[in-house]
């Protein structure tokens, strides 16, 4: 079984806007720097974005949103260790930058220091206790160290803040699927697909469990929905042919 990790998202500041020539023409501020740096960004050119941040930095190096947006970017370019020293730095300059802190926790995650990832997140969601991403990623973190008593109620918490919040619910799905109460798991993993019918890995858990539970016909048909979101998923080609073979044996012989 795998967890959608979906949520695990790093979260952009600033809004997207095109730079035209007349602001090229024109004293760049830091605040344009970092808009041209998150155009960038979207159009996946992390270097030209990494470049723009730093300018703003240059222009005010107090300006905490261009070291976290710099520091995502490096995220995506896998240099963690260079993220997490400017993610340290958009706190040191805002100690109340709860974004800064559930980004440089998904690092930690991303470097499998989950103690770590676990105070960034808390610390997050201590300044904005609202931040349904940062409940759903420390649960996911928690969930990872087998602590699924805890993981829970912080799946709980983001769903009580977003109830619409797919990710959520599939994870909280897991966190039952493994404490055995399979019950519970699909009610998660129904209510994660009515949400998001796209979400592949909900059918596949699912399907686990409908196998489980011995019922082969509906664990075919949501193996089935799973393979067609991830035609190449080897695991879900494996399941739909297991499950084919089984009900195909236990068919009565005229």
């Amino acid at each position: 079984m795998k967890m959608n990790i979906a949520a695990l998202s790093l979260l952009l500041l600033g809004a997207l806007l095109l730079i035209n020539g007349c602001q090229q023409q024109k004293k760049m501020t830091a605040d344009d720097w970092t808009k041209r740096g998150i155009n960038f960004e979207k159009s996946n050119r992390f270097d030209d974005a990494i470049d723009a941040y730093t300018k703003a930095i240059e222009v005010d190096p107090n300006f905490a949103d261009a070291y976290m947006n710099r520091a995502i970017a490096m995220s995506r370019q896998n240099k963690l260790d260079r993220a997490i020293a400017d993610f340290t730095k958009a706190v040191e300059i805002n100690p109340d930058f709860a974004e800064a802190y559930n980004n440089r926790g998904i690092t930690y995650w991303y470097k499998s220091e989950y103690d770590k990832a676990i105070a960034d997140y808390t610390k997050a969601v201590e300044i904005n206790p609202v931040f349904a991403e940062a409940y759903n990623n420390r649960g996911i973190v928690l969930a990872k160290k087998g602590d699924y008593d805890r993981a829970i109620p912080d799946y709980g918490k983001a769903i009580e803040i977003n109830p619409n919040f797919a990710a959520a619910y599939n994870n909280r799905g897991d966190a039952w699927y493994y404490k055995g109460d399979y019950d519970r798991a699909i009610k998660d993993y129904t209510k994660a697909l009515e949400m998001d019918p796209s979400l592949g890995a909900a059918y596949g858990n699912r399907a686990d469990i409908w196998r489980k539970k011995g019922d082969l016909q509906r664990a075919l048909a949501d193996a089935k929905k799973a393979l067609d979101l991830n035609p190449q998923n080897k695991r879900y080609q494996k399941i739909v042919a297991d499950l084919q073979a089984e009900i195909g044996n236990k068919k009565p012989v005229n």
